[in-house]
């Protein structure tokens, strides 16, 4: 009953109508129609969800992936720190990024200074990644009791 929505690169493309798998543990085919009818194309970021999702919840999900936002960051004794920014390997071929929004884990030498660089990117031109706000934590394993964060936000989105 009711049928449902068909989104495509986050908008409302359309509605289709209601189906059903049929009795529990029935086939479901996603780029198949029926016999030998394969879509041709690409298919990319399918989800399924034990609920209908809004529209707003689709686009964002759709952001995540067609929004990129990645890191490289570099440490040392010099104000600036000199040197190359790097990803997680230690090289400059490799970034950091997390798209769901969660901690990286980014650790870097105990120096002085720290500084990162973001690289913003987007697959489709009507969206762009946003930066809202970056928490660094600091510690010392050295035991002296060092440690705290610093929170920088702010209230408008780079684009």
């Amino acid at each position: 009953s009711g049928g449902g929505k068909f989104y495509l690169n986050g908008d409302n493309d359309g509605n289709i109508p209601a189906w059903s798998t049929g009795s529990s543990g029935a086939h479901c085919s996603i780029g198949k129609s029926g016999g030998r009818n394969y879509f041709s194309g690409l298919i990319d970021e399918v989800a399924i969800y034990n609920r209908a999702l809004s529209a707003s919840e689709v686009l964002e999900h759709y952001k995540r992936g067609a929004c990129n936002l990645k890191f490289q960051v570099r440490s040392g004794s010099a104000d600036p720190p000199t040197g190359d920014f790097v990803g997680p390997d230690g090289t400059t071929d490799t970034y950091f990024t997390d798209a769901s929004g969660e901690d990286m884990g980014i650790n870097v030498s105990d120096n002085q200074y720290f500084q990162y660089k973001a690289y913003f990117s987007t697959e489709n031109k009507r969206y762009t990644p946003e930066l809202h706000s970056v928490t660094i934590t600091y510690g010392s394993d050295e035991g002296g009791g060092v440690s705290g964060a610093y929170i920088y936000q702010w209230e408008e989105v780079f684009e």
